[in-house]
């Protein structure tokens, strides 16, 4: 292999040449010329360009599949406003059957005493009854006749 003297222009202009390019080399450090203020700025804007961009990517696509997001709102907007006055139904139904309940329990108590009053009445009929035929049955013994119709042939 050729090895040029070290003392040669071209072996100088070699040497200097792996100094410059060679894993010997110096570090380097590439800068721009833009400033730094500037690169912010422009990362900035382009960050909010690619945000953008994904939300009226996702619009779409909603639409796209069939979700119309006003609509939607719109649906629940009557949704509540049902609910609302199924919730005004349901107290006002409350309401009636707690009033309707409050009047079967009324009307089971005056039945329940109504019922006693008619029980003591039979059995204070029953009593005259028996009483009637009692007089009735002295009357015969004695020899008087009933001058009035008697309750036996009254009541068959």
């Amino acid at each position: 292999m050729f090895r040029p003297h070290p003392s040669s222009n071209f072996a100088l202009t070699l040497r200097r040449l792996r100094r410059h390019f060679g894993i010997s080399a110096p570090k380097m450090a590439v800068r721009t010329h833009v400033p730094w203020p500037w690169r912010a700025l422009g990362m900035i804007v382009i960050i909010a360009t690619a945000l953008a961009l994904s939300g009226w990517i996702y619009d779409a696509g909603m639409r796209f599949a069939g979700f119309n997001r006003s609509l939607t709102e719109h649906e629940i907007g009557q949704l509540r406003e049902q609910v609302a006055t199924m919730t005004e139904e349901t107290v006002h139904l409350r309401n009636a059957v707690s009033a309707g309940d409050s009047k079967l329990q009324i009307e089971h108590t005056a039945l329940q005493e109504i019922m006693g009053q008619m029980k003591a009445l039979e059995e204070e009929n029953i009593r005259l009854k028996e009483k009637l035929a009692e007089s009735e049955n002295l009357a015969r013994i004695q020899g008087h006749a009933p001058t009035r119709p008697s309750i036996k042939a009254v009541s068959k």
